[in-house]
């Protein structure tokens, strides 16, 4: 389960997309922990969703280092190619 089309508002939507532009946005939960501490900052409501999306990729993670194995199913905003 992953994110099919964009969720949340607009102002959510600025800041996943603002962070997902970081320099080391490789990183995935990374970049979903720094939004969530960016709209917290402004007062931006998180969905629950957002929230849970992360959780299960944490859980992945945790997963993949104790078996070595890494199959992890990103979210849509996670591909994307801003400016190329």
């Amino acid at each position: 389960m992953g994110f099919s089309e964009p969720f949340g508002h607009p102002a959510l939507q600025g800041v996943v997309l603002a962070r997902a532009a970081d320099p080391l946005n490789g990183n995935v939960v990374g970049v979903m922990e720094r939004a969530i501490q960016d709209c917290q900052r402004r007062t931006v409501k998180v969905p629950y969703k957002f929230y849970e999306q992360k959780h299960r990729l944490e859980a992945e993670l945790r997963k993949a280092k104790r078996t070595n194995r890494l199959q992890l199913q990103f979210p849509n905003w996670a591909r994307i190619s801003l400016g190329n």
